[in-house]
């Protein structure tokens, strides 16, 4: 199971548990509509990187353990 962080360009946080993000998001919000958020890559296309609820957008972050020397 991977934990992700929704970080609202607000400064809301959200942890989900990254299952069903979309879904745990709007559950989250009490959100009955959600719209997805495109990015443009260097090779020319989108990629899906997170979600807009009502008047506020949402990137995901995939939270991984970090093990240093």
């Amino acid at each position: 199971m991977k934990t992700m962080l929704a970080l609202g360009h607000l400064g809301t946080r959200i942890s989900l548990k990254g299952e069903h993000p979309r879904k745990e998001l709007m559950e989250a919000l009490g959100a009955k509509h959600i719209g997805k958020i495109y990015v443009d890559t260097l090779g020319g296309g989108i990629k899906h990187v997170g979600y807009v609820v009502a008047r506020e957008w949402f990137t995901l972050y995939a939270i991984t353990e970090w093990v240093g020397k």
